[in-house]
């Protein structure tokens, strides 16, 4: 029975040298060993081998053998058992090898990992799609130079909140890609932003950039709104005072490091909150700020380039007004009886020291507890609020002339009235003077009589 060999190219190549070198078609040990690239000590070595082993000596000894790196056939059933439990299946194999380094002490790389999770069916392999391709931003050179900033929405506590969608705020370093500062919220308006903004310069001060999307609270979406002093947003305004830059991202990928983040929690933090049980939004921050945020930045950072710290500290003067510097702002101006109106309320001004007039504007300031002042050029304003609504001089000047109006045409009435009556007396009263003069009464008494009959006639 013939038997066959199965040789790699490297090995027929050696096999076709050493029998043409037997075969005197190579004449010299030297000529043949520069041909298969070795010594001609180890070329002498291979040929007597060769002569005495035959073909099989040039395969290599171990093909077809049990491989000694091979993992136990005990240790692999132990770790297909532990990849189908519940609790893991969604885990992809990198966060899965650490999980069972860390929770069942069992060291392991990952492609085996990926290779037994693909072998039992619970991960397949995909191919990659082309993406389009965009120009890499460099780092910046020195960390808190520019802090990346997005809030991403998921359903990261899953059936155990009710499958409701929370909102993830998450600041970024550009030069280190450190998680600086997360915090769970309800979504990415007014009020989450200003008090995550707000907590994360106290705890680290005020950078000097801040790259962000175009999302309604940090940008003016209108058509012509720009980054302009007459289109600034409430966000704007608040960084302006601390004198920070905000840079607004044309696209995801110009902002990826804080994306990539995201899209690293939406898989990583989902499952560590699973398997520590953490279900509402207090317990998730305590976890994100003690635990998961350090043990993250040390395994991700990377070094930057220059060590120098570009936050800039806060005044005093400025870290007293921090909770007024990120509160809604508007803008009203003083009516004629020194009274503004905000948010269906109305409030009355004292002058005091401070010296102001009606049409001028002032500026109010209104954290999100509800405690609101008013400013005239800085200065705080004497305020009162109403329990009703003001009149204005405008309705009362309005009032002032029905009210004449009606007064007037009452005494053109009045005064009708005494005309017709005063007419018709005289009337009478030449009626019957007319009479008593024809009866032939004195004149001394006839004046007397006709007053008397037209005073006692009803006619």
């Amino acid at each position: 029975m013939t038997e066959y060999l199965q040789m790699t190219q490297k090995e027929i190549d050696r096999w076709k040298i050493l029998q043409g070198y037997i075969d005197k078609k190579i004449k010299t040990q030297k000529e043949a060993a520069k041909i298969i690239d070795v010594w001609e000590r180890h070329f002498r070595r291979i040929l007597k081998n060769y002569q005495q082993y035959g073909e099989k000596w040039l395969i290599h000894q171990w093909r077809g053998t049990i491989s000694n790196r091979r993992l136990a056939e005990k240790k692999q059933k132990k770790i297909e058992t532990i990849c189908l439990e519940p609790q893991y299946y969604d885990f992809w194999p990198t966060l899965m090898t650490e999980k069972l380094e860390e929770i069942h002490n069992i060291k392991i790389s990952v492609e085996t990992v990926r290779r037994i999770m693909w072998k039992i069916g619970i991960r397949q392999i995909k191919e990659r799609k082309n993406y389009k391709q965009y120009i890499k931003r460099l780092r910046r050179a020195n960390q808190w130079a520019m802090i990346q900033f997005d809030g991403s929405y998921h359903k990261r506590f899953e059936e155990r909140n009710g499958w409701e969608v929370d909102c993830l705020l998450l600041a970024v370093d550009d030069a280190t890609s450190k998680i600086m500062y997360a915090k769970f919220d309800d979504n990415e308006w007014k009020k989450a932003v200003f008090v995550f903004r707000k907590e994360y310069i106290r705890k680290y001060w005020a950078p000097r950039e801040i790259y962000l999307d175009k999302f309604s609270t940090y940008k003016s979406n209108y058509n012509k709104a720009t980054y302009e002093p007459d289109t600034p947003t409430e966000f704007w305004k608040s960084c302006a005072k601390v004198w920070i830059k905000l840079i607004s991202a044309h696209s995801p990928q110009a902002k990826w490091r804080v994306e990539v983040k995201n899209k690293t929690l939406q898989d990583r933090l989902i499952k560590e909150m699973r398997l520590l049980g953490i279900n509402d939004v207090k317990s998730a921050n305590k976890y994100l700020e003690e635990e998961f945020v350090p043990l993250f930045n040390e395994k991700f950072w990377k070094e930057a380039n220059w060590s120098l710290d570009l936050h800039r500290e806060l005044t005093q003067e400025e870290n007293n007004q921090l909770d007024w510097i990120f509160s809604l702002h508007s803008n009203r101006v003083i009516a004629n009886d020194y009274t503004i109106s905000y948010k269906s309320e109305y409030y009355q001004l004292y002058k005091g020291k401070i010296w102001f007039y009606p049409k001028l504007r002032v500026e109010i300031e209104e954290q999100f507890n509800w405690i609101m002042r008013i400013l005239f050029r800085g200065n705080e304003v004497k305020h009162e609020k109403l329990k009703y609504k003001p009149v204005s001089l405008r309705i009362v000047s309005e009032i002032d002339t029905k009210e004449s109006e009606a007064k007037r045409k009452q005494k053109e009435k009045r005064d009708k009235e005494r005309y017709d009556n005063s007419k018709k007396m005289q009337k009478r009263y030449n009626y019957f003077k007319m009479q008593l003069q024809e009866e032939g009464l004195v004149w001394s008494d006839l004046h007397k009589e006709a007053s008397r009959r037209t005073a006692s006639c009803t006619v």
